[in-house]
């Protein structure tokens, strides 16, 4: 009886395998077409180019960690990479200010109209940013809104000089300059421009160059100080303002693409440039000297700016080292400040003679550098012409060590407002990690640079000069005795001919 029941629950248990087998199999099934699922769904979500819209980039940790303090807001977050910081608190409430001035200096257009075309452009605003971010959608609407009132009412307050009491303290003031031109610190540009149109009850022709928007960032702000584009005949591109990705987007342009021909086009259209949407006031805001000598400065390399049509391209596996600028001087090359050049990549080498035009060094200027390098190496249309990263692999080669600063300093080239010699040694030194461009503008002049600090001639030539003519005693004494030598000469050849 026992073998009976011990047999009958074998069958069950035997019965029971296939059964649970099944059932593992359909859930298997039904995870697979799950997970299947779930995959198709993800990849229609996928543009057809992901990359095609993005234009503003997260600066990876490693180089914000290697340059502490170049890449990262020290006073107001714009966009949604750095919202949220405590250290960024304060000027979170003065942008509630900047949006009720600007709404009230506007046509009386209501706050709806505004909530509604910037809703309009959302899903665009979210594609140029290339790092997903948690973001309800009302909240992401109203950063834009915020951000973008700021920073158009930050530029009408600087044009005017209708500071309000924050802008009276310094720092406040140069904080907010390097801000606004950090990389990942950034909104589209088409943003800015649909709330000046909204303001201003405008439409924009932007073929034709009768932009407001445009002409008054460009004319009446310091960063881009009348520097913007036109083609070689003097007419401005037709695709100005859809061509431009964020602020930091238009000081790049305004710092590398001008010629001759368009200066002449600038200065006719600055001296026509009346009745500007940011007025100037009598009043005068509060500046350090600092920031006076800097802005001095900056406007005076910009006075001898226009865009360069040079450049030899090379790539970095067939780079040319250069020695730096107190080695190349002991090899015999003279460096002196270029006198009005194209703009401030026209560096030239010719007989032994580098001509370089002024170059001012701040802590500003260390921020602005960076961050337009960075920039340009962001994007793909740059790669055969990257004339920033160019010029700083070239400053990066001269410049070693503290005696190298001092060098370009006697010799008018470099004004160096960095605390110290080595601070401006230490900052071009630490450039190096920065330059992943697979090609380089200027290849002709590192080769013509290296030959000539190699001749053994130039290397005599220039330790004679440097040993018996550096100074104007040596240099005498040379004279002296050569002098002696000759008339020893001769007086012993007329000796011996009277003999």
């Amino acid at each position: 009886m026992e073998e009976i029941q011990h047999i009958a629950i074998d069958m069950d248990v035997a019965a029971e395998i296939p059964k649970k087998k099944n059932a593992e199999n359909n859930s298997r099934r039904s995870r697979r077409s799950d997970l299947m699922n779930l995959i198709k769904k993800r990849l229609q979500e996928v543009p057809e180019n992901p990359f095609e819209d993005m234009s503003i980039f997260r600066v990876p940790a490693r180089f914000q960690e290697a340059h502490k303090g170049l890449f990262e807001p020290r006073m107001v977050s714009i966009g949604p990479y750095h919202r949220g910081k405590e250290s960024l608190c304060f000027m979170e409430e003065q942008k509630w200010h900047f949006l009720r001035d600007f709404l009230e200096g506007g046509q009386n257009v209501g706050i709806k109209v505004y909530i509604r075309e910037i809703e309009a452009l959302e899903d665009r605003a979210r594609r140029c940013y290339s790092e997903n971010f948690e973001m309800k959608s009302d909240d992401f609407v109203m950063m834009l809104l915020l951000d973008g009132c700021f920073l158009l009412e930050h530029f009408l307050k600087s044009s005017s000089r209708k500071y309000s009491a924050y802008c009276n303290l310094g720092w406040v003031v140069g904080n907010l300059s390097t801000d606004l031109v950090l990389l990942d610190n950034q909104i589209p540009f088409f943003i800015i421009h649909k709330l000046f149109a909204i303001q201003r009850g405008m439409t924009c022709s932007c073929e034709s160059f009768e932009c407001p928007l445009l002409k008054d960032l460009i004319f009446n702000t310091p960063l881009c100080s009348g520097q913007i584009i036109t083609s070689a005949t003097g007419e401005p591109p037709k695709e100005w303002c859809d061509s431009i990705y964020h602020y930091l987007h238009l000081v790049y342009i305004c710092m590398t693409h001008n010629d001759e021909r368009e200066r002449d086009y600038l200065i006719k259209q600055k001296s026509h440039h009346r009745g500007s949407h940011f007025p100037k006031s009598r009043d005068a805001a509060p500046q350090t000297y600092a920031a006076e000598l800097d802005m001095v400065t900056y406007a005076e390399e910009l006075n001898m700016l226009s865009a360069s049509k040079s450049g030899l391209k090379m790539t970095i596996r067939n780079q040319v080292i250069i020695p730096c600028a107190s080695k190349l001087h002991a090899a015999g090359v003279t460096f002196k400040r270029k006198k009005n050049p194209r703009d401030r990549f026209d560096i030239s080498f010719t007989n032994g003679t580098m001509e370089i035009p002024l170059l001012s060094l701040s802590y500003y200027r260390k921020i602005l550098w960076v961050n337009i390098a960075a920039f340009e190496q962001t994007q793909k249309f740059y790669t055969d012409k990257r004339k920033f990263v160019s010029y700083l692999a070239l400053m990066d080669a001269l410049v070693n060590t503290e005696e190298d600063v001092a060098l370009l300093e006697q010799t008018g080239i470099l004004m160096n407002m960095l605390p110290s010699e080595k601070d401006a040694a230490d900052f071009f030194n630490d450039l190096g990690d920065l330059f992943v461009a697979e090609k380089y503008t200027g290849h002709y002049l590192f080769k013509e640079i290296r030959k000539y600090s190699d001749s053994t001639w130039h290397k005599q030539r220039a330790r004679l000069m440097h040993n018996y003519f550096g100074n104007p005693w040596s240099a005498i004494s040379v004279l002296a005795a050569g002098s002696l030598l000759i008339l020893s000469i001769l007086q012993t050849y007329y000796s011996s001919k009277g003999h």
